[in-house]
This record gives structure tokens, C-alpha cells and sequence, in this order.
């Protein structure tokens, strides 16, 4: 890796996305411990997703739609019809949070990031391929994983 002296400021960009839905944003007053993946998950599909993500090469909101789609088992057409506001106030209004492309593109990066799991449990012995199960419809699932938001 690299280090850093003492005394100086390094910048390392770090791209991520929030776990759970509906979970607080973060806060500079709250405490973070950066962990290993594997750490905070045994999905496998997760944590591909995590290092596709980790790349920078993505546009957030098509890593937002697959994280919530796996971590929440939040169907594709829940996700489409999830709304936020553009603005507080008087001349506010609802958009969608995910336009169709971004969940189309989402669904790929899902798909590929099984993928990658599935080889890399090919790779690394003792590890066994997770199969993806995919949510056509219905409310999201109670269960969530330990991180935060």
C-alpha cells in the first residue's frame, strides 16, 4: 500500500454506497472503521458488487439500485417506484430515484457480479458458489445486514 508521514494530509478517493435502505445518513460525528468485505458479509454476489463499486467506474446510482436489490431483497419494481424530492419547500416534487436505464444497467451489474462470485469460488478452494435469487415483485424483506447506511 502506501504511507503517509506524520504531519500530512493524504486524499484517497472512496467510493461506496449505503447498505440499507432508509438508514441515516452518515455523519462526520459518528465514528468509521473501515473493515474487509468479508467481514461485514458472507453474500458472495455482495461483496463483488462491493469491489465492482470500490473501482470508481460506476455510476453511484446504478451501484445504489443492485446494493438495495441484494441487501434488501428489493424488487426491481420496488426500486422503480421509489421517489424523492428535488427540493424542500414550496416548489418542491417528486422524481424517481432510479430512472429505467439505471436499473437496467443495475440488474447487468448484479448479474456480473455473480458472476465473478461463481469464479472466484472456482478459484478459491473451499469457497461454494452463491446463486442469486432474484425478486420479481413483493415488499422488501425484514432482514437486513449488520452495516450502516
Amino acid at each position: 500500500f502506501f504511507s503517509i508521514p506524520p504531519e500530512r494530509v493524504a486524499l484517497v478517493p472512496y467510493h461506496s454506497v449505503c447498505l440499507n435502505y432508509g438508514k441515516p445518513d452518515p455523519s462526520p460525528r459518528m465514528t468509521y472503521k473501515p473493515v474487509r468485505i468479508e467481514e461485514s458479509t458472507e453474500d458472495k454476489v455482495l461483496q463483488e458488487t462491493l469491489r465492482l463499486i470500490g473501482t470508481g467506474r460506476l455510476d453511484y446510482t446504478v451501484a445504489q439500485a443492485a446494493t438495495w436489490h441484494i441487501t434488501d431483497k428489493m424488487s426491481w419494481e420496488k426500486l422503480a417506484s421509489l421517489r424523492e424530492y428535488t427540493l424542500p419547500g414550496v416548489y418542491s416534487s417528486q422524481v424517481a430515484t432510479f430512472s429505467i436505464e439505471q436499473l437496467q444497467t443495475a440488474q447487468q451489474l448484479v448479474t456480473v457480479a455473480a458472476k465473478r462470485a461463481d469464479e472466484r469460488a472456482r478459484l478459491e478452494p473451499g469457497t461454494k458458489p452463491t446463486p442469486v435469487q432474484p425478486r420479481r415483485s413483493g415488499k422488501p424483506a425484514d432482514s437486513k445486514p449488520a452495516a450502516a447506511g
